[in-house]
C-alpha cells in the first residue's frame, strides 16, 4: 500500500502541470461557451384563464389563440409594441392552450427584460380589453334584469316573469372576466439559466475529477495485475 502512495505520488509531481491545465482550461471553456439554453432561447410566460360571458371571441381559447397570434391586435391595442418588433411579434411569439379555460403566452429570442416586458403587455392589453367586453356584458344584463323586474305582467305571466328573472340573474352570477394566473418575471427565467459562473465550476470540477483518474487508474490497474 506505501508502495501504491508513493507511486501516486510520483505521478502527481509527473503530471502535475496536467492536474493545473485541465481544470483550468475547462473552466474557462465553461465560461465562455454557451453550453445549454441561452437567456434569448429560454421563452418568458404569462398565463390567463379566460373569462366567461358568451363572447366566444374573448372565452374561447381557440378564438383568443387566434386573437393574439395576428397583427391587427398589436396594431389596435400594442402600436408602441408593434412599432418595435414589427413581424418578430409573430415569429417569436407563441400562444397555446393549456387548458380548455387557461391560455400560455410566450416570447422568446430577446433579452430577459424584453421578452418579460412584451409578454406582460401582451397579457395586460388583453386583460384590459376583456374587462371592457365584460363591463359591458354585465350593464346589458343590469338593464334587462331592471327592466324585465320593473315590467307589469298579468297573472298568468307571472310565472315566466319570474323564471325569466332568477335565469338572468343565475346567468349574472355566474359571469366572470379574464384573470391573469401567473405574470413573466425575471425569477422563473433565471432558474432555468445556466450562469457563466456555474458553467466555470462545473468545467473545474471535471477537469480535476479527469486529472485525478488520469493519476489514480493506471496504478489501480497495475496493483491489480500484480
Amino acid at each position: 500500500m506505501e508502495l501504491v502512495a508513493a507511486r501516486l505520488i510520483e505521478r502527481t509531481k509527473k503530471h502535475f502541470i496536467l492536474l493545473i491545465v485541465l481544470p483550468v482550461f475547462l473552466g474557462a471553456l465553461g465560461w465562455f461557451l454557451p453550453f445549454g439554453s441561452s437567456e434569448s432561447d429560454i421563452p418568458a410566460h404569462a398565463e390567463i384563464s379566460l373569462g366567461s360571458y358568451e363572447n366566444p371571441n374573448l372565452n374561447k381559447t381557440k378564438q383568443v389563440i387566434v386573437l393574439l397570434s395576428n397583427l391587427p391586435f398589436y396594431k389596435e391595442h400594442l402600436p408602441d409594441i408593434y412599432e418595435e418588433y414589427k413581424e418578430d411579434i409573430l415569429n417569436d411569439l407563441s400562444v397555446t392552450p393549456v387548458s380548455e379555460t387557461n391560455i400560455r403566452i410566450s416570447f422568446k429570442n430577446h433579452s430577459q427584460e424584453d421578452s418579460i416586458q412584451v409578454v406582460n403587455k401582451i397579457a395586460e392589453a388583453f386583460l384590459k380589453l376583456d374587462q371592457s367586453h365584460y363591463e359591458q356584458k354585465q350593464e346589458i344584463m343590469k338593464k334587462s334584469i331592471d327592466q324585465l323586474r320593473n315590467e307589469t305582467v298579468g297573472p298568468d305571466a307571472k310565472v315566466d316573469q319570474q323564471r325569466f328573472l332568477y335565469e338572468l340573474q343565475s346567468a349574472q352570477l355566474t359571469m366572470k372576466p379574464a384573470v391573469l394566473l401567473k405574470a413573466a418575471d425575471q425569477q422563473e427565467i433565471g432558474v432555468n439559466a445556466v450562469s457563466s459562473k456555474a458553467r466555470a465550476v462545473l468545467g473545474v470540477l471535471i477537469g480535476l475529477t479527469l486529472a485525478l483518474l488520469w493519476i489514480v487508474i493506471p496504478e489501480l490497474v497495475r496493483e491489480q495485475k500484480q
